[in-house]
């Protein structure tokens, strides 16, 4: 895939984390059919991206992003809520992956029109406005799509 991100180093347990070679199995537990381990691998995604971009480029490689996208539609509202958290942290520090990430907007736009808890509408909300927090080429993608439509 190539893609390079990047990152500010500002924990000191980035490398331990990567050295555990650990995404093979987040990968495997974010497909699993238990909505419970669903749900907290995003929630593991996210935490990981939570502070600093280094796993960013990781991720696309293993491709990851486009799973969690697919999660954030997930009919679990735990796993929804979480997959938008972890889209969220993974468009924060840089624009790495917005290309990746465009894929998602219809999704968030879909949870923001739903009947779904405030804490999930508010981490779709969060991740969109992260899609356009380190460049503004996904405004008009974000616009055409109709996620600044919701009432």
């Amino acid at each position: 895939m190539g893609i390079i991100c990047n990152y500010e180093r500002r924990g000191v347990f980035y490398e331990h984390i990567d050295a555990a070679d650990i995404l093979h199995d987040l990968k495997r537990l974010l497909k699993n059919e238990d909505p419970n381990i669903r749900s907290k691998a995003c929630s593991a995604i996210g935490n990981m991206c939570r502070h600093s971009s280094y796993f960013y480029a990781s991720l696309a490689k293993h491709e990851i992003i486009a799973i969690i996208i697919d999660l954030c539609g997930d009919s679990d509202k735990r796993t929804k809520k979480f997959a938008c958290f972890a889209v969220g942290n993974a468009a924060y520090h840089n624009e790495c992956l917005y290309d990746e990430l465009k894929a998602v907007i219809p999704e968030l736009r879909n949870v923001l029109v739903s009947d779904v808890e405030d804490k999930t509408k508010g981490n779709a909300a969060g991740a969109l406005s992260n899609l356009v927090r380190n460049s503004g080429r996904l405004c008009e993608d974000i616009v055409s799509q109709g996620a600044l439509q919701w009432s």
